[in-house]
């Protein structure tokens, strides 16, 4: 009888896997089908089929899945969510009282953001971003970008650091992203 639970187990992940894309649901979705076999195999010995689940999962978590995503990520044409967001507008919410954060909402989530040009961030202002740094959008002000022939560029320019002088990073242009 608990090889029907696994089986709707397995199949309600792999479901759940079309919307992360991830792969980590289709890897415990895989553990979950161990969990069936062991389940036919051995139907009584509950334990066992909890243990073959883990098992196979986690060698699918460990083993299978960063290949998969190293396979995924080299496809041509791949543009992770973090590249994706580069040259997404937001909006200033609100500034944090944190060292130079704010809260600005890009694409319909709130993020915490901090200026590349160090200008503090004026609240309901319009900025672009330029980079993700871990969990931190950094963002240029839509006033301070710029432009060529009414467009904007398609790579942002660097800005001064700590590891040396700011490098360009090309002449790309694009449309001015729409208001």
């Amino acid at each position: 009888m608990f090889w029907v639970i696994w089986i709707i187990l397995a199949v309600a992940l792999a479901i759940a896997e079309l919307s992360s894309g991830d792969f980590t649901l289709l890897m415990i979705a895989v553990g979950a089908l161990g969990g069936f076999v062991a389940a036919l195999v051995f139907p009584s010995v509950i334990w066992l089929q909890v243990l073959v689940a883990a098992a196979t999962g986690g060698a699918g978590l460990w083993l299978v899945r960063p290949a998969l995503l190293q396979r995924v990520n080299a496809l041509p044409g791949y543009i992770s969510s973090v590249e994706r967001m580069l040259g997404s507008e937001g909006i200033v919410l609100e500034q944090s009282q944190e060292a130079e954060l704010d809260h600005v909402k890009i694409n319909g989530e709130v993020w915490t953001a901090r200026s590349v040009t160090g200008v503090p961030l004026a609240v309901g202002s319009t900025v672009i971003v330029t980079d993700i740094d871990g969990t931190v959008a950094l963002v240029t002000p839509l006033s301070d970008v710029p432009r060529l022939n009414g467009q904007f560029p398609l790579t942002f320019p660097t800005y001064p650091s700590a590891d040396g002088p700011a490098q360009p990073e090309g002449s790309y242009w694009a449309a001015p992203p729409s208001m």
